[in-house]
């Protein structure tokens, strides 16, 4: 800016072109300096610069709470969005996605649905929370599920307390629907004792390589006893095939 302005006053070439310019000795700096401002603000609008680029990278760390420690496991929000610059006959047009991050391992109450009639309870009065009265055809439902790499779905069960007398059945994982495709299903044995005694059932399933996001079906089964409790749910857990 100094320099250009040193030019108009004192005349020149270089800076506008191949013609010389005649010197400007009566012109004050600081008009020259406006004069110059508005030359250059004739040239190219400069361009925004992105938030962040269109492709990449980002690294998922859970925060701290205030007094250091690590905060329980919960679920990261990611949100996309894009919005372009419209024209002259057209509004601006804005398209995004938002997308729920959630750990592989679940408690079972926290499912994003539930069939009617499944009730949650507290087994030993503390703080583990267990989810009851799943009767044949109940289920349980994860929305939005990506399946890619996922090889089993593992469950923890409770079997039997005294109060709670279950069945036994299957458990079924299913795509979309409670009868949609059938990805595996492994039976519930049935076991009543005094106190309640836990155990980890895993189902294998098949690959789903679609690229598509699921809603994601446990099934419980029972056409036998389909009265009856078929067990206790406490978890659910995602297991990825490892390279």
């Amino acid at each position: 800016m100094r320099n250009l302005s040193r030019k108009v006053i004192q005349g020149g070439a270089g800076n506008w072109g191949e013609t010389v310019m005649s010197a400007h000795p009566q012109l004050s700096p600081e008009d020259v300096g406006e004069m110059v401002r508005w030359i250059l603000s004739l040239g190219a609008v400069a361009q925004p610069k992105q938030s962040l680029p269109p492709g990449g990278t980002y690294a998922l760390v859970a925060p701290n709470t205030e007094d250091g420690k690590k905060n329980p496991p919960g679920t990261f929000i990611f949100k996309a969005s894009y919005r372009d610059k419209g024209s002259n006959t057209q509004g601006p047009l804005e398209s995004g996605e938002v997308l729920a991050l959630r750990p592989t391992f679940q408690q079972a109450e926290q499912a994003d649905s539930l069939s009617k009639g499944i009730i949650s309870f507290r087994p030993f009065g503390g703080d583990t929370v267990l989810l009851k009265e799943l009767k044949s055809k109940s289920f349980i439902m994860y929305k939005h599920t990506d399946m890619t790499g996922i090889h089993a779905i593992a469950v923890g069960v409770g079997q039997g307390d005294g109060r709670n007398k279950f069945a036994g059945g299957r458990i079924e994982v299913r795509l979309d629907a409670p009868n949609g495709a059938l990805l595996g299903k492994t039976d519930i044995k049935a076991k009543n004792t005094m106190r309640m005694e836990f155990a980890e059932i895993s189902v294998p399933i098949s690959q789903v390589s679609d690229g598509k996001f699921h809603d994601l079906y446990l099934v419980f089964k029972n056409e036998m006893m389909t009265a009856e409790p078929i067990t206790a749910l406490d978890w659910v857990r995602f297991d990825m095939m490892v390279n």
